[in-house]
């Protein structure tokens, strides 16, 4: 259809050219801006009435180039005369006496703003002409004199009124007028929402806040203005006060905790855990049917489960309560699915945060005895076992699971994992050479955190073999690095100690000052972890671990040091320094959130 109408105006076009050869060579020499020829021509062309509107524009704007002010009144004067009803020929000529009698200029204004006030189809193409020739403070003007007439529309013209105060950057008048639309027209939330997303800056937010506090006790259009407030405070992170009027209006509209959910998911996303267990909690006490119930119960607890899981150091009572509210739930779960998934994360705390192996081997087992688990399922809970037998320091239990998951699903993100878990396995038994053979089939894993895992370590055992032919010192350090794992941080420390006393000058100094930060994170010594994050950054910032330390120490300021300042810094660092870090984009989104930005 569109080439349709192409082809129709081009036809057009040419029939034009053809009837007025004059035309196209007018505008050939106005192009040029060779604006004497063009005048002369234009001339001859508006001897003819049906031809004003083809060369109007570029008729008055030879003239204007060529200071001939006196043709130019003369000509808009007859053409505005021989079309009255056009507006864009009356704000051209006042444009004209402007410049000669401001006093004349702002008798005939008024004059054509009275004349059009009365017909909101006046005021559209009047508005239009002003604005065509950026005249928006008159346009303003027109729209508050009829909204002044429009008796039965208190905000009209809120939406035109909004986009001229942008154009003329006052932004408190664009949001009072956005709020206008939205009052006048309330399916026009998500467009309000979207712009004022767009145009307003973090010193802008106060001021919207306090006009939607305002509006709320004026108005009886409550709701809407409710919902733009909750809005308002997500885009400030302020998840808690968006849960307050999320839920006067989840009870108003009853949507059965429908946007709740929403905010839940956002509140767990920007790591505000608190507000999210909140705000799933108060949805199961609220909604009774089974489906709205245990949905929220789970995720209230995932995301008591995402808190503790990056304090440090790790709260057992913390970790108990969770298990305990898991087996608590477990009982309402009618999906075998979701009770099996339920089973599998406590597994995972009983090995990793209270280590209690037997526990979390007996659970694990038990899903993958299960006559019906769900192949994925059964693959994971088959790793999880691997890594919990690795954790009892039984190597040869965890390689034969992570073969069978290899052979059982080999081209999924699963099998590759299996794969890395091998490679890695390989490597803390200081079989370098098995580990390079697992790790040059995974660079070209299609999965791409697992390619990339695959080419760090790769690349860190090409590097330091090259360096120490005995291959003693990276023994040495993947053993230390197999203790971290098993979290045994004393014997890991130790080694690590010994390694630096004995290789002094080794290139795994590097490494060494990574895993020592690593401890010192998990056994909450933090300015320990600081300290070290500092000195790789200081010495190595241009070696393969420079981003990771610089990202970590971000972390490590925004969630353990109460530093956002520092942390923002480093998050802008990652972004520049290191332009293609697979840490690019979550850098970017949190560098955002702690500046002040508001959600996309």
């Amino acid at each position: 259809m569109n080439n349709r109408l192409l082809i129709a105006f081009l036809v057009f076009a040419l029939k034009i050219f053809a009837q007025n050869p004059q035309l196209q060579i007018a505008n050939e020499y106005f192009n040029k801006a060779d604006y004497e020829k063009a005048v002369v021509l234009y001339e001859k062309l508006l001897k003819k009435d049906n031809n004003i509107e083809l060369v109007y524009d570029n008729y008055r704007t030879s003239l204007i180039k060529l200071n001939d002010e006196k043709t130019l009144k003369n000509f808009i004067d007859d053409v505005k005369k021989s079309d009255p009803t056009n507006y864009k020929y009356q704000v051209d000529y006042l444009l004209v006496i402007k410049k000669e009698d401001e006093k004349n200029y702002q008798k005939n204004l008024e004059k054509l703003l009275i004349k059009s006030k009365y017909n909101p189809l006046d005021i559209e193409r009047l508005a239009s002409a002003f604005n065509n020739r950026q005249l928006y403070e008159q346009s303003i003007a027109l729209y508050l004199d009829g909204r002044d007439i429009q008796k039965n529309f208190r905000f009209a013209f809120a939406g035109e009124l909004a986009s001229l105060y942008k154009f003329t950057s006052n932004t408190k008048a664009m949001v009072n007028e956005y709020l206008n639309l939205l009052i006048q027209n309330p399916t026009e939330q998500s467009f309000v929402q979207n712009n004022l997303q767009v145009e307003l800056e973090t010193k802008d937010y106060d001021y919207l806040e306090s006009q939607l506090y305002l509006r709320l006790q004026e108005q009886s259009l409550q709701q809407e203005l409710s919902v733009l407030l909750a809005w308002h405070y997500t885009q400030k992170h302020d998840f808690y006060n968006a849960f307050i009027q999320e839920r006067s209006i989840d009870k108003k509209l009853n949507l059965h905790g429908r946007d709740l959910f929403v905010l839940g998911n956002l509140a767990t996303e920007n790591t505000d855990f608190v507000t999210a267990v909140k705000v799933y909690e108060y949805i199961a006490s609220t909604y009774d049917d089974n489906y709205t119930f245990t949905r929220a119960k789970k995720l209230a607890i995932q995301a008591k489960e995402k808190q503790l899981k990056v304090t440090y150091p790790i709260d057992s009572v913390a970790v108990y309560s969770v298990i305990n509210d898991y087996n608590t739930l477990l009982p309402t779960i009618k999906r075998p699915e979701d009770k099996t998934e339920i089973e599998r994360s406590k597994a995972l705390l009983f090995a990793f945060y209270l280590h209690k192996n037997d526990s979390a081997i007996a659970l694990l087992n038990r899903i993958i005895t299960s006559p019906r688990v769900d192949r994925q399922l059964l693959a994971q809970s088959k790793l999880d076992l691997g890594d919990i037998y690795l954790l009892n320091g039984e190597a040869w239990e965890s390689t034969l699971l992570y073969s069978q998951v290899e052979k059982m699903i080999q081209d999924d993100r699963l099998g590759h994992l299996a794969k890395l878990k091998n490679a890695k396995l390989a490597f803390y038994k200081g079989d370098f050479e098995l580990a390079q053979a697992y790790l040059d089939v995974l660079k070209l894993a299609t999965t791409r955190e697992i390619a990339n895992d695959a080419m760090d370590l790769s690349i860190h055992i090409q590097d330091n073999l090259a360096l120490d032919t005995s291959a003693a010192a990276l023994q040495m350090y993947s053993r230390a690095d197999l203790k971290v794992f098993q979290k045994n941080f004393a014997a890991a420390q130790l080694t690590l100690d010994t390694l630096t006393n004995q290789f002094p000058k080794h290139g795994l100094q590097d490494e060494v000052l990574w895993l020592k930060a690593k401890i010192a994170e998990q056994i909450g010594d933090y300015s320990k972890a600081e300290l070290n994050y500092k000195k790789i950054i200081a010495d190595y910032k241009s070696d393969i671990l420079g981003d990771d330390a610089i990202y970590s120490l971000a972390e490590l300021y925004q969630f353990n040091l109460n530093n956002t300042e520092a942390a923002q810094e480093l998050y802008k660092q990652i972004m520049i320094d290191f332009p293609g870090s697979i840490y690019v984009a979550e850098s970017r989104k949190r560098y955002r959130q702690l500046r002040g930005d508001r959600l996309n």
